[in-house]
């Protein structure tokens, strides 16, 4: 497996990590690291010494993509998600679904657990950590901010930084643009699990749903800075996302909108059709806003 100098470092730096004494570490690396490339370099080496692994996820695209990322590198492994056609309980690896794992009554017995986006953090997973408290948990991570995450963790493992990625050629420099301002008077606020606030959604989906220019606007930007490339758009509530599908497609620019509501299939059926560039939006609220990989967006 050809790894990249950080992601050989990562696993250095994860392996000293473990021989201290430390048995909850989390790997906190950027977007487009290679956390999950690295995860199943981990995974290999579990699996050659005779062990078996297992790979949690919390979102089943997050479980697709990393068997898909396994699949490439010639990993042998069943999953755990639902009825999954790939179920197969006793392979070395399991990629599983947190979700699927806390009503599973019993799991396979595994020697290394890696929790992928672990800044979500569940509770039925605080139980499985406790029941294998002799089993290394490693977290991986580009936001470990979530407020009680050191409740669970006890180290942090920070081998780049995104600006040294940048430097290196493995990230693309990133443009900003700001639309005009929407009047957020009167906007609520909520507490976060990562401490401090942030607008509350439904609140601020309405301040956006009233705002008739604002949807105009973002087509116009996305006309002059949008490059013709392939997008995705995260709106703040299903009804904007929906709204500003039709809008782009009444000005001649192909999109289409997903949510949490259509089944998995229906779902991968268009964010294939995106990945071909079959349409150029695919629009969405809160669903693909965490580990989310579309190598041919720009």
């Amino acid at each position: 497996m050809n790894l990249r100098p950080h992601q050989e470092q990562a696993i250095q730096m994860l392996r000293q990590s473990l021989r201290s004494g430390k048995r909850r570490p989390i790997l906190a690396a950027p977007c487009s690291f290679g956390k999950t490339i690295t995860a199943a370099a981990l995974m290999a080496s579990v699996v050659a010494r005779g062990k078996k692994g297992i790979f949690i996820c919390d979102r089943i695209k997050l479980v697709q993509q990393s068997l898909e990322e396994f699949t490439n590198h010639g990993l042998q492994f069943g999953v755990i998600q639902g009825n999954h056609e790939l179920t197969n309980r006793h392979a070395p690896i399991q990629i599983a679904s947190i979700q699927t794992l806390a009503r599973r009554p019993r799991l396979p017995e595994f020697d290394l657990a890696i929790v992928d986006e672990c800044q979500t953090h569940y509770a039925s997973l605080t139980k499985i950590m406790e029941k294998y408290n002799n089993v290394p948990f490693i977290g991986l991570s580009a936001t470990p901010y979530s407020k009680g995450l050191g409740k669970h963790y006890d180290d942090l493992i920070v081998p780049i930084t995104p600006r040294e990625l940048l430097e290196q050629g493995y990230l693309c420099p990133v443009d900003y643009y700001g639309g005009r301002n929407v009047n957020l008077k009167g906007v609520k606020t909520k507490a976060l699990s990562t401490g401090g606030s942030d607008y509350d959604p439904a609140s601020l989906a309405a301040a956006t749903e009233e705002d008739e220019g604002l949807v105009g606007d973002i087509v116009r930007n996305w006309l002059e800075h949008g490059e013709n490339g392939q997008t995705i758009a995260f709106a703040p509530s299903i009804k904007h996302s929906k709204h500003l599908v039709e809008t782009f497609n009444n000005a001649g620019i192909t999109a289409e909108h997903i949510d949490g509501y259509m089944d998995a299939e229906q779902r991968q059926v268009i964010y294939d059709a995106h990945d071909r560039g079959e349409f150029k939006i695919l629009s969405c609220s809160r669903l693909l806003n965490t580990g989310y990989d579309a190598p041919t967006v720009t």
